[in-house]
């Protein structure tokens, strides 16, 4: 089976004697190395993403949290590497460094600033920053 974007090795006749090999599709822009026994493929995110965008729930203002879907975990670990304590900028003014709670998704940013957000506002745009890490705009 070929998938757009992927190659797969050739078929070789001679090797079905045994048991059929393993397949396995590989991005054709994928380089193929050797690490210990095992040979694996690293592949760099060919745009990775830059923000996220998630809605301000009205738990969210209530309560003081940034909350984040179960299909954005992904992009968080690799963000935070599943740490307890990121820097937080929010809305442009650094709070500080803020608990990640991983079993709820949510990080707290502060009560007085979510209930400040703008009623016209209805979406956290995350992003993340090397220098600042977590930063958080109301759009």
């Amino acid at each position: 089976m070929s998938h757009a974007g992927f190659h797969q090795p050739p078929h070789n006749n001679a090797s079905l004697e045994g048991p059929e090999p393993s397949r396995t599709l590989l991005p054709v822009s994928a380089t193929p190395v050797t690490i210990g026994q095992t040979r694996s493929t690293i592949m760099e995110p060919e745009a990775p993403e830059m923000s996220m965008d998630m809605p301000i729930t009205q738990s969210a203002r209530r309560y003081g949290y940034v909350f984040w879907l179960g299909e954005m975990d992904s992009q968080m670990q690799r963000w935070f590497a599943r740490g307890k304590r990121i820097p937080v900028v929010f809305q442009g003014k650094p709070i500080g460094e803020r608990s990640i709670d991983w079993s709820r998704r949510r990080i707290y940013v502060g009560i007085p600033n979510t209930q400040a957000i703008a009623p016209d506002r209805s979406t956290f745009r995350i992003s993340h920053d090397d220098s600042k890490g977590l930063v958080v705009r109301c759009v």
